[in-house]
């Protein structure tokens, strides 16, 4: 039975790890293992480890079908986060845009145009878009009657205050997903855990049961897990590249209007 350590640890091991990209690693090392069984059972292997390591690949490919349905949850919390920041901003800039001639044309001496700027930048952060959405409500509260012909009969104060209470739906969701693992998600980890430190014991005997024969130790490798982990890490960088790309536009767009 598996300790409370070695499930953190196997957990923590096995977290972060590409599904798709361990999956197919397992197929790969449970052929060239076959391939080479005589040689590696003659340096160590035993049937109890070949036993074992088909154990866990049929457990982690078991429990990959939870994994998806985990995966759609969680895009869809995502999403959500995306699709109410975006909108914040808009209204924001909306606003930016109005205020100052709104203004002008009703005379509300007691304001200016800087006072809907933010203090700071806001990037895509939820929290701070939230908070300064609330600080420039009173705002929006008393320019209501120049303001409402800009937002097709609905009250600029209500649009405002539904904004808010999106972005803050949107958030509470994503936090839940970030911060509440559910079981089914632990376990999955767990399994990617255990996968990847069989694999890499394997990896180890075959490295040693082959002296002088390179190219067959060589065969004992990581390389489709390293090179899913890459393309990982470029899908995730490539992702932010556009999401501050999206938001430089935007900002120069807010500058120059």
């Amino acid at each position: 039975m598996t300790s409370e350590h070695d499930r953190d640890r196997l957990i923590t091991k096995g977290k972060f790890e590409p599904l798709r990209g361990l999956l197919d690693q397992s197929e790969y090392t449970e052929g060239v293992t076959a391939e080479h069984k005589a040689e590696l059972l003659a340096a160590g292997l035993t049937e109890e480890l070949l036993l074992e390591y088909a154990t866990k690949k049929s457990n982690l490919f078991a429990l990959t079908g939870g994994r998806r349905e985990g995966q759609v949850d969680s895009q869809m919390a995502t999403r959500r986060e995306v699709e109410a920041i975006t909108a914040a901003k808009a209204h924001i800039y909306k606003l930016r845009q109005l205020v100052p001639m709104v203004v002008r044309r009703t005379k509300a001496t007691d304001m200016t145009a800087a006072h809907i700027a933010p203090s700071g930048e806001l990037r895509r952060s939820s929290p701070k878009i939230a908070e300064h959405l609330r600080k420039i409500r009173n705002l929006v509260v008393k320019l209501e009657t120049g303001l409402a012909p800009y937002f097709g009969g609905r009250s600029p104060t209500a649009v405002h205050d539904q904004i808010i209470s999106d972005l803050a739906d949107a958030n509470r969701d994503q936090e839940v997903k970030r911060g509440g693992l559910a079981p089914e998600s632990l376990e999955l980890y767990e399994a990617k855990g255990a996968m990847l430190e069989i694999i890499e014991d394997f990896n180890r005997i075959g490295r040693i049961a082959f002296p002088g024969r390179a190219e067959i130790a060589a065969k004992f490798n990581k390389d489709i897990l390293l090179r899913a982990r890459g393309r990982a890490k470029k899908a995730k960088e490539d992702g932010e590249q556009t999401v501050n790309e999206a938001e430089t536009e935007t900002e120069t767009k807010e500058v120059a209007g």
